[in-house]
């Protein structure tokens, strides 16, 4: 059967990478000149253009082509595909960054190019979520395609793809990746190690459908013309002229993805259901400041949007702030995988965002009268311990309300600070060593911590890694592989010893240098340890805060260490006692995913339990999580990694930079999804100084409704709620009364057509299992 192909002309582009973000625009520009040139000279030429950033900075640096842009727009020679502002990495960002990065590269190609997008094209990230089906159809997209973290038992071409909640989106897969055919040209090829290129020649073609045809492709196949920074190439026209003579080919014409879509029958095709992780689980933890303070900047923006909301107030330099954050989502910057010079960039970069962050919370949360109130940017009740000075001091604040500094309690030490101690709340019991580790865990009566582990719960551990910002272990990656395009879901244990002995391959045990209980209050307890990581040349002095609260079920840690030398990785190790029916279970974009025993990314929590017991490891922006066989939970901290061979690395091994690192545990007895995902969203949401008092508002009544954004909006404000524990709910959301009436709307904010329903202070909702659902509220315009 001849086949017909589809040829889909583009080029990958890194917004920082190997170079910096300024030579990679030039490079852009200079690509998308020659594309443009080619749209004029070739009545068939077409080209697609993935982000964004780049399209709106060439517009700002050439304004004369936006009309040029709009044309092949409007003709449907230039496509945009994912279309959002850069393409980001699909696991780490929270999901309420996902629809932001959609929004805002959707809100540029509306206003500039009437142009909407169709296919959400992720060329290069490896790691896809089973809530993207339904994320992306609510924003309009029809079809995905992507190229790496195929399951290795799918291989297929094209397929129906089935997310959590039973959303399906159709899908397809970039097998060879974004750069399988070139054209005669004399340009260099860019990143060549990294890609997988072949020729336009007919046995070419006629080899790479036959391919296809063995994974489905049933007669029609796409291909991309393009790689990383790829000049297009002028003799496209004439070689494809040449190859439609042989007459081997049903079709072939350069096009679009979502011609190819169309083109396809869906009717017929196979049903997935399930995610697509994990791959090159290095990323988790490579260069891990980055991936710390792009989630403090994504948290403290969702804070600042409902603050202006709840203040009235504008927020002048929203935009301008949220494309700075927006920007730092590009999967190579949140992945770590930066050579120096835009790595340090970055780092500026993330400074900055950080100090206008902080100046938009003190316009925002300004107040005529001088006091000092502490705003709660979450849903949800809550008393948390804060600082004056050197005192710790106990604040209760109601669900996006603010409380008066003034109204916090100061917490007296009192009582025997010696170890070992046993500290008992209403939630668990922990018994303390000498050392000052958690020797005994009791929820209800029963133990949690493995008395016959190797190490000691919530030990650092130490291991020797020489893999790459991808790899652990091994290196250099091969990017371009078939093997690169696939999961690679391999238990990665707390011991890994070496089959020969000959390599140590051991988990190095930390040396407690001293131990003390530094605080003692009937609210509060902090063990502080110090000791010592060590190997040969290796020693890592650290110091480890345990925090135990009398009100709240989490036990908290506060790591700080300056890394020395190279090539190993920190983890923390708690061993438990979960059975062998235990499940691990992580927190994904707006929902829950159960995984395997290897590496994985996590949202804000993972969770280990069985029928009767479990352990949730909560974090603030360290995702690289896993549980071994030996029923191990594993948390990576610190990776010291870097890609010498690839560009100037140097600064990605962490040497001489001090690093602070927060996470929790949460022992419980029988799962309670809804009360995980609310300690995750507590542990990651600080309570804000201002100086408005504020009253309690937004508040679901079912504990497993949970709200992802309140933002302004034209028309009156946004307000997206998900549900979070895989449960059917009907409960209500209690408002400020100033809103008179309420319609849903889709992902973006856009009006479907449905008319609205009044509202008087409270606003009814219907969730089906892991529902997303975006609602505009009206207000009275007297208020």
């Amino acid at each position: 059967m001849k086949s017909s192909v589809y040829i889909v002309p583009s080029f990958h582009y890194d917004v920082v990478y190997l170079q910096d973000y300024q030579t990679y625009l030039e490079r852009g520009f200079a690509i998308l000149d020659r594309a443009l040139c080619l749209l004029e000279s070739s009545s068939e030429y077409c080209f697609l253009i993935e982000q964004v950033i780049l399209a709106e900075a060439y517009c700002a640096g050439r304004p004369d082509r936006l009309a040029k842009l709009k044309r092949f727009t409007e003709a449907g020679r230039l496509h945009f595909a994912p279309g959002m502002y850069v393409m980001p990495d699909m696991n780490m960002p929270d999901g309420e960054s996902l629809f932001l990065q959609i929004s805002e590269g959707f809100r540029w190609l509306e206003e500039k190019l009437h142009y909407r997008p169709a296919i959400c094209w992720i060329a290069d990230c490896w790691g896809h979520p089973a809530q993207l089906p339904q994320i992306l159809t609510r924003c309009g997209f029809k079809g995905y395609a992507f190229w790496r973290c195929m399951n290795p038992d799918l291989r297929k071409n094209h397929f129906l793809w089935r997310g959590i909640d039973g959303t399906t989106i159709r899908t397809h897969w970039l097998s060879k990746g974004y750069s399988p055919i070139h054209f005669p040209d004399t340009a260099e090829i860019v990143n060549a190690p990294d890609q997988k290129i072949f020729t336009s020649s007919c046995e070419q073609l006629e080899t790479l459908c036959r391919e296809f045809e063995e994974i489905g492709a049933a007669g029609h196949v796409l291909l991309c013309n393009g790689g990383d920074f790829t000049m297009p190439q002028e003799s496209a026209s004439a070689t494809l002229a040449h190859l439609r003579s042989t007459g081997l080919f049903a079709k072939l014409e350069l096009s679009g993805p979502e011609q190819y879509f169309d083109s396809l029958d869906w009717k017929n095709t196979i049903l997935y259901d399930g995610e697509f992780n994990s791959a090159l689980q290095g990323t988790f933890s490579s260069n891990i400041r980055l991936k710390q303070q792009i989630r403090e900047c994504a948290f403290f923006f969702n804070a600042l949007e409902r603050l202006a909301v709840l203040t009235g107030r504008p927020w002048e330099k929203r935009e301008m702030l949220l494309k700075q954050l927006l920007k730092q989502q590009f999967h190579d910057t949140i992945c770590g995988t930066l050579a120096d010079a835009p790595l340090n960039d970055t780092l500026r970069e993330l400074a900055a965002c950080l100090r206008q962050l902080e100046e938009a919370r003190l316009e925002l949360g300004s107040s005529a009268v001088p006091e000092k109130n502490l705003f709660n940017p979450t849903q949800f009740d809550r008393t948390e311990i804060i600082r004056d000075g050197d005192r710790p001091l106990l604040l209760s604040v109601g669900p996006h309300a603010s409380s008066p500094q003034r109204t916090a309690r100061v917490l007296s030490p009192d009582g025997d600070t010696s170890l070992p101690q046993t500290f008992t709340n209403g939630f668990y019991s922990a018994r303390l060593d000498a050392e000052g580790f958690i020797a005994s865990l009791k929820v209800d009566g029963g133990e949690l911590v493995n008395p016959h582990a190797a190490v000691k719960f919530g030990a650092l551990t130490m291991q020797m890694d020489y893999g790459d910002l991808w790899l652990h272990f091994d290196a250099p990656l091969s990017g371009g592989s078939p093997a690169a395009a696939l999961t690679q879901n391999r238990e990665d244990p707390l011991d890994f010893p070496d089959d020969s002995g000959l390599v140590n391959r051991g988990t190095f045990r930390p040396e407690i240098r001293e131990a003390a209980l530094v605080f003692r209050s009937p609210e509060l307890w902090i063990v502080r340890q110090t000791g010592r990581l060590c190997f040969w040349q290796l020693n890592i002095d650290f110091t480890v805060e345990t925090h135990f609260r009398s009100d709240s079920p989490r036990i908290a840690y506060r790591v700080e260490f300056t890394p020395k030398g190279k090539h190993y990785r920190i983890r923390a190790a708690f061993p438990s006692t979960v059975g062998a029916d235990g499940a691990v279970y992580y927190e994904i974009p707006f929902g829950i995913q159960k995984r395997g025993r290897a590496v994985h990314a996590a949202q804000n929590w993972m969770d280990f339990s069985d029928a009767d017991k479990g352990i949730a490891l909560l974090n603030r922006g360290l995702p690289s999580n896993s549980v071994d066989s030996a029923g191990n939970l594993l948390l990576t901290l610190f990776r010291s990694a870097a890609m010498e061979y690839k560009a100037p690395s140097e600064e990605s091994f962490g040497t001489g930079v001090r690093h602070n690192f927060e996470y929790a545990v949460v022992p419980h007895g029988k799962r309670n999804f809804a009360a995980l995902v609310k300690e995750g969203i507590l542990f990651n949401a600080p309570l804000l100084e201002t100086g408005c008092r504020l009253p309690r508002a937004f508040v679901p009544e079912a504990e497993n409704i949970m709200i992802s954004a309140i933002r302004n909006s034209e028309d009156g404000v946004l307000l997206r709620l998900y549900e979070c524990a895989g449960l059917p709910t009907t409960s209500s959301i209690h408002i400020p009364e100033c809103f008179r009436s309420c319609l849903d709307v889709d992902g973006l904010g856009e009006r479907s057509g449905g008319k609205g329903f009044p509202v008087f202070g409270t606003v009814p909702v219907e969730l089906n299992p892991f529902e997303i659902k975006t609602l505009l509220l009206l207000p009275n315009r007297k208020n």
